[in-house]
């Protein structure tokens, strides 16, 4: 577990109704900073709080368990989502389903080939 003061710089809505918070922190010792670096494009669990977290509160943190288990998703929910993060970061006119359609189309066009050989 990691814990650090940090500063809420800012806080937008995206399309998929999530949120990002941009979080600054100060200098980091290396090994903090190589262990966020680590996490980067992973889930992880953020606790905020205006005030310090006591030692109670960290040892009870650090006992909680996630249930977020991404099988629990079928295939084709997984692929959807991957194909939503994809159409995010193109900034694309195109709406998400039109986006999508297109991709499975294309996708399916793939697997095709591979019937008629």
């Amino acid at each position: 577990m990691i814990v650090i003061p940090a500063i809420i710089e800012g806080v937008t809505t995206r399309r998929d109704k999530t949120l990002k918070i941009t979080i600054g922190v100060n200098e980091l010792p290396p090994d903090k900073a190589g262990a966020i670096l680590g996490l980067q494009n992973e889930f992880a669990y953020i606790a905020i709080k205006k005030d310090d977290f006591g030692k109670e509160e960290l040892e009870k943190i650090e006992t909680l368990k996630s249930d977020l288990d991404d099988t629990k998703k079928t295939a084709s929910q997984r692929l959807r989502g991957v194909l939503f993060r994809i159409w995010e970061n193109d900034n694309t006119s195109q709406t998400f389903e039109a986006y999508y359609i297109n991709q499975m189309e294309v996708i399916i066009k793939h697997f095709k080939t591979k019937i008629e050989q």
